[in-house]
């Protein structure tokens, strides 16, 4: 396909830091790719002019082909160089998708992008819709205040290690092994950092935490994601969701696991020591709290509603809660007994 005739403006340097982080987060690649596509064809394309309504109508390669185009064209401009033969992430990436990802699953999504040629195997489509990053990588590397994921991709990029090595690799920035898929925000905040605590670190660990933003969420979710991943799912659910456990178990996977909370939610398994000095912290100029405040037959998200009211601290927020939390868990003891037995358990996955 000929695209030297078409009109384009460039993708600016801010736009491609973006664009980096879209093609590579955890999620399917092609649909990373679409995405990443029709931002850039419908943006930069100025004549002929492509609109969301036409690029839809493109067909698959045609999306690849002009995405690819103003991708290197934009490059040249930004780098001053016409050649971009640096591979290794793309390598890597796609060996690490493999490991990630059910391609069987994929290769289907593919065969509904109105594509015009045979679906091949998954390293060779997937190498035919990778943008070329490397010489990107390298130059954004001299950046201060690098986002993580660009961390995580010169760590990539600089090692010697091969793709085998490197997807196997614990570093700071490792691939992911385990997804780890909690209800909300609380558990989201806090047991990265009580992981720590007891010597367990996610992102050493290749253990990627996800929030569904409750129950029902958490089942749809699954149910989606569990057709794309190859790699274990542990599942935290607060008690009530025995209700969800009959749906669950009819599309969980043996590799998989749930997790049922003994009591009520998160709060309600936290060390009192813990809520007190967080609450005692925070709220020092305007009162404290004690044991015989929490030590109440009621779950532990309704008592702080009612204790926030009542010593003055305003509304209680779960969310907010769980930030002042996540500031002040200090040591090993704040995750004694059912946290700690979680942690393990999502270690051993």
């Amino acid at each position: 396909m000929d695209f030297n005739n078409y009109k384009i403006k460039y993708i600016q340097e801010e736009e491609f830091l973006s664009y980096i982080d879209w093609l590579t987060r955890f999620k399917n690649p092609f649909l990373n790719f679409l995405r990443t596509a029709q931002k850039i064809i419908t943006k930069n394309s100025l004549e002929p002019k492509i609109n969301t309504k036409k690029f839809e109508e493109m067909y698959f390669e045609e999306k690849v082909c002009l995405t690819k185009y103003i991708w290197e064209k934009s490059l040249e401009n930004l780098l001053g160089t016409k050649k971009f033969s640096e591979n290794k992430l793309k390598n890597f990436l796609i060996f690490e998708e493999e490991q990630t990802f059910n391609t069987d699953y994929l290769l289907d999504f593919l065969k509904y992008q109105n594509t015009q040629k045979p679906i091949q195997n998954y390293t060779k489509m997937r190498a035919e819709v990778f943008l070329p990053i490397d010489e990107l990588v390298e130059y954004f590397a001299k950046q201060d205040n690098k986002p993580n994921f660009l961390k995580r991709l010169i760590e990539k990029k600089n090692s010697n290690l091969t793709e085998q090595e490197l997807y196997e690799a614990q570093t700071p920035f490792a691939s992911t092994k385990v997804l780890f898929l909690v209800e909300g925000i609380t558990e989201e905040k806090i047991l990265p950092i009580f992981a720590q605590k007891e010597g367990i670190d996610f992102e050493t660990n290749g253990i990627k935490l996800k929030s569904a933003g409750g129950k029902t969420h958490l089942l749809k979710y699954y149910a989606q994601i569990r057709k794309l991943l190859k790699i274990p799912v542990f599942i935290l659910l607060d008690a009530d969701g025995q209700d969800i456990i009959t749906d669950l178990n009819n599309i969980l996977e043996k590799k998989d696991r749930v997790y049922l909370i003994s009591k009520g939610e998160i709060e309600d398994i936290l060390p009192h020591e813990l809520i007190i000095r967080a609450i005692n912290n925070y709220f020092s100029t305007q009162g404290a709290i004690t044991e015989n405040d929490l030590n109440k037959n009621e779950p532990m998200a309704k008592i702080l509603y009612n204790l926030y009211k009542e010593k003055g601290f305003g509304e209680f927020h779960k969310a907010k809660f769980a930030q002042i939390l996540k500031e002040n868990i200090i040591s090993k003891e704040d995750a004694k007994g059912e946290i700690e037995n979680i942690l393990k358990l999502i270690q051993s996955k």
